[in-house]
């Protein structure tokens, strides 16, 4: 077949538009990348009706963890008002009389003195007995594969957790291997997203949270 000056202007459009395309795409190309946080610290506090919550953020595009880990700070319940003062209520002595079945006289009065309240601000450090500690993940439970990490110790009142050294930490990935030998399912733990962790107790509590991840992904 017989190519015309415009059919092969138009075959030369065509691939020119394909050229730059396919360069785009290069230009674009996505690379792996590295998330790293060495004690990223998360600090909130809880009591028994409402658990301390912070939030972890992992790309979607993770590949594979190779650090997952936290430490935890237990301390005193901060409060910003340091006290209260004031003056008791007390109502007037009224005397009433009843005439005819009413009261008279009628509308009568009652006064109310006092009720005067201060509130002073400041830094106040409620001591806490807290105790029954719980940890989860994404809404998983994975308190008993903690202690049983680290041979039964656990959380026990103010101070820093696990406390056996400055490199030990409560390892997620160990516990993601130890779900998966009772045969349960780590994903809702290990999955990328926006994870809650809530730390449970029942009295009044103050914790940060250090974490430790390094995970790699594909870069957008």
């Amino acid at each position: 077949m017989i190519r015309t000056y415009d059919d092969a202007l138009n075959v030369l459009a065509e691939r020119t538009w394909e050229n730059r395309q396919q360069l785009k795409r290069m230009k674009e190309q996505r690379r792996v990348s590295f998330v790293d946080t060495y004690g990223t610290p998360y600090t909130a506090q809880g009591d028994a009706l409402n658990p301390a919550t912070f939030y972890i953020s992992v790309s979607p595009d993770l590949i594979y963890y190779e650090r997952f880990a936290f430490k935890f700070v237990i301390e005193s319940f901060e409060s910003s008002v340091s006290g209260v003062s004031g003056t008791a209520l007390s109502i007037n002595n009224t005397s009433l009389e009843i005439e005819n079945n009413a009261i008279n006289p009628n509308p009568h009065k009652h006064t109310i003195t006092g009720g005067i309240n201060a509130v002073s601000y400041g830094v106040k450090k409620q001591a806490t007995s807290s105790d029954n500690w719980a940890v989860h993940i994404s809404g998983v439970d994975i308190t008993d594969y903690l202690m049983e990490q680290h041979d039964g110790e656990w959380i026990d009142g103010r101070g820093v957790f696990p406390s056996s050294g400055a490199e030990d930490f409560y390892d997620i990935l160990d516990v993601a291997c130890m779900m998966r030998a009772d045969k349960q399912s780590p994903d809702p733990v290990l999955n990328p997203g926006f994870k809650p962790v809530q730390i449970y107790s029942d009295a009044p509590f103050r914790v940060t949270a250090y974490l430790y991840m390094k995970y790699s992904n594909m870069n957008r």
